[in-house]
């Protein structure tokens, strides 16, 4: 989930994939999270567009099938990729409603799912979230936030906008000055989100203890960076599967001896969750001798 400069965008593929060369596509709209996960449990008009969305989706399965024996087996191998689309989707809202209970319960409680204004929308957004990993709907978010880089924040006092901030020189005083007010925004969201998973009882602790969130740079170190620097910040451990709370760590220069990237960092959490795979990803031709493997051994527990 996220947001995007205009509130009319509905979806729109960004970062994520669902398994290769197949895009997930982000829902930009609070509304329409929010009818998605919890329409199935929802009162009025998420409710009824649920129940809407469903009958289409019966109707559109039922159409592709018709085409499908028309068609010679070469062109039905095609369309079967886009009916498994719809099978799924529909599968999905079928287990949705089958959880109507546990889902009801955890229905986020906020009045700005409709709102056009920026900073209502991705705090409803991170409310959807923490409310789907309540629901058990879910237990891996992204919320992406990078398609406002070029917004202008005028809802938190700003009447710069971000691209103009981000080529204004780094000892200009008036960067930091603009800049802060969207960065304490932000940071807000992310201590909202914890709040609100550490308020969920799990176990003998929390949702929270069990969770890992991963707040980080869009563009590495700079408006365009060349990502030889990648601030990140950890809140939570992964049930202690992780050495993350009042650590800051700082690793060497790039190309110089110590330096690590951003998939060892990848592969850190990846096996904290019992994938010990050592490779991630293409490696840097520049760090050709550097050993590129592995996860931070100084972040896993």
């Amino acid at each position: 989930m996220g947001v995007q400069p205009s509130p009319e965008t509905v979806f729109v593929n960004t970062l994520s994939a669902i398994a290769p060369k197949r895009p997930l596509p982000m829902v930009c709209q609070p509304e329409i999270a929010f009818q998605s996960l919890f329409g199935s449990a929802a009162e009025g008009s998420a409710g009824k567009a649920f129940q809407s969305r469903n009958k289409l989706l019966d109707w559109i399965r039922s159409d592709i099938s018709r085409v499908r024996r028309e068609l010679p087996a070469m062109d039905r191998e095609k369309l079967d990729i886009y009916l498994d689309t719809f099978e799924q989707m529909r599968t999905r809202n079928d287990k949705l409603a089958g959880n109507k209970d546990r889902i009801r319960a955890s229905i986020p409680a906020l009045d700005k799912f409709n709102s056009k204004v920026t900073t209502d929308r991705l705090e409803a957004q991170c409310a959807v979230a923490a409310a789907a990993i309540a629901a058990r709907l879910t237990n891996t978010v992204t919320i992406d936030a990078s398609g406002v880089a070029y917004y202008t924040w005028t809802e938190l006092g700003v009447k710069t906008d971000g691209h103009a901030i981000g080529h204004l020189h780094p000892d200009n005083p008036e960067r930091d000055k603009l800049c802060v007010p969207i960065r304490k925004f932000h940071a807000e969201r992310v201590a909202d989100l914890a709040r609100r998973l550490d308020s969920i009882k799990e176990g003998n602790g929390t949702v929270l203890d069990n969770t890992l969130i991963v707040w980080m740079s869009d563009s590495g170190e700079e408006h365009h960076g060349f990502c030889r620097e990648w601030p990140i910040v950890l809140l939570g451990n992964l049930g202690g599967r992780l050495k993350t709370a009042g650590r800051f760590l700082q690793f060497p220069d790039y190309q110089k001896p110590g330096h690590r990237t951003i998939a060892n960092f990848y592969l850190s959490m990846l096996h904290a969750v019992g994938d010990k795979r050592e490779k991630f990803g293409d490696p840097d031709p520049e760090l050709k001798d550097f050993n590129q493997s592995g996860p931070l051994t100084e972040i896993l527990a």
